[in-house]
């Protein structure tokens, strides 16, 4: 599962895990929750092929949402998971993570929820990956 592959190796970057501590989840971000977090989703993913069966590896890309207390909080942690995931390639659990490709960085829209005051910022990566089935 490449989105687990990627939380892996996103916590086990120390500048990361001191803003989210363990607040990296799949698909869905925590309600009520406003402390930093990142949410990874899968927006594609393909196993390849070649003209004998399949090539032993998938393709695809995954969103990084990182969001915070403040435009500086997101920010400051959109980058630091682009810089840990940028030309990245290694295990990371049972996933052998052949090459991640980082992206460009775009705002997440920061309106707050009806009824609240304060808004969550957010910094969306797309990342592009290869892994080994």
């Amino acid at each position: 599962m490449i989105e687990n592959a990627i939380r892996l190796r996103l916590l086990s970057v120390p500048a990361i895990a001191t803003m989210t501590g363990d607040r990296i989840t799949l698909g869905v971000a925590d309600q009520g929750e406003r402390r930093a977090r990142i949410v990874l989703t899968v927006l594609d993913q393909t196993p390849e092929h070649t003209f004998d069966g399949g090539a032993g590896f998938r393709t695809g890309s995954v969103q990084v949402a990182c969001l915070g207390q403040t435009y500086r909080a997101a920010h400051d942690l959109a980058e630091a998971a682009r810089l840990a995931l940028d030309g990245y390639s290694g295990r990371q659990g049972t996933t052998v993570i052949e090459h991640l490709e980082a992206d460009g960085i775009e705002d997440i829209n920061s309106e707050p929820i009806e009824g609240q005051a304060v808004p969550t910022f957010g910094k969306a990566i797309t990342v592009w990956f290869m892994h080994k089935d």
